[in-house]
């Protein structure tokens, strides 16, 4: 599920006046931002779960994520099937060894010609938030701040501007320390992805390798705006 993985929304690069966020949806959100800044690594477990609107059962994915500041991340996927998307916070690449083939991209959403053919706008990716490298309250605007749980806080997201791959957002946090729990993102047609995050463990930082992607050889490469033609 690499569009709805590595999905971006389109924000205007000098937005209009933002509609003010509720006190409690600013307070947890300058809460979330603050937390994962603080952490110069981490690794966590993840699901993530793709949910169509209409035809299809629930894709329920399983592995291990590694995520380095600044904006550095590695999915290893484990179930059902092998692959790993890396990220240098640049540069992206995807890889599903059963189908060789790689996919290349900008952790941003897109390359240059895909961000040029909307003017005034650029991408911000929802993945930024792991690594407190976005200033959420810049390019989305936020409300409905609940409760889910005890201690579970929820904070809906939706981005300013049109065209991007993201209808809407809603993080839910851990209402103490701000720690994402779970990132779940809808799509203009209404399906679903869903991360869920757990057993988050600090320790020794990673090494940069792991956010590097040497293409093997005989591997198909293309690019992500390609696939979105």
């Amino acid at each position: 599920m690499l569009a709805a993985l590595g999905s971006s929304a389109a924000v205007p690069a000098a937005p209009e006046q933002p509609a003010a966020p509720e006190i409690g949806a600013r307070a947890l959100i300058e809460r979330i931002e603050a937390h994962h800044r603080s952490l110069p690594h981490f690794e966590a477990r993840f699901e993530q779960r793709f949910s169509p609107r209409i035809f299809g059962r629930d894709r329920i994915e399983t592995g291990r994520l590694i995520v380095k500041q600044p904006g550095r991340m590695r999915w290893d996927y484990e179930t059902p099937e092998p692959k790993v998307f890396v990220s240098d916070g640049t540069n992206t690449w995807f890889h599903v060894p059963a189908d060789q083939q790689v996919v290349v991209g900008s952790f941003a959403g897109g390359d240059d010609a895909a961000a040029a053919a909307v003017p005034g706008e650029s991408t911000v990716n929802p993945l930024d938030f792991l690594t407190g490298g976005a200033a959420i309250l810049d390019h989305f605007d936020a409300f409905a701040v609940g409760e889910e749980s005890v201690g579970h806080r929820t904070v809906s997201l939706t981005p300013r501007g049109t065209g991007g791959e993201i209808q809407s957002l809603r993080l839910s946090v851990d209402g103490e320390t701000g720690r994402i729990l779970t990132i779940e993102s809808e799509d203009p047609e209404g399906n679903l992805t869903t991360l869920a995050f757990r057993d988050y463990r600090t320790g020794p930082a990673p090494d940069d390798s792991l956010f590097t992607f040497t293409i093997p050889p005989g591997t198909d490469v293309v690019t992500a705006s390609a696939l979105r033609e």
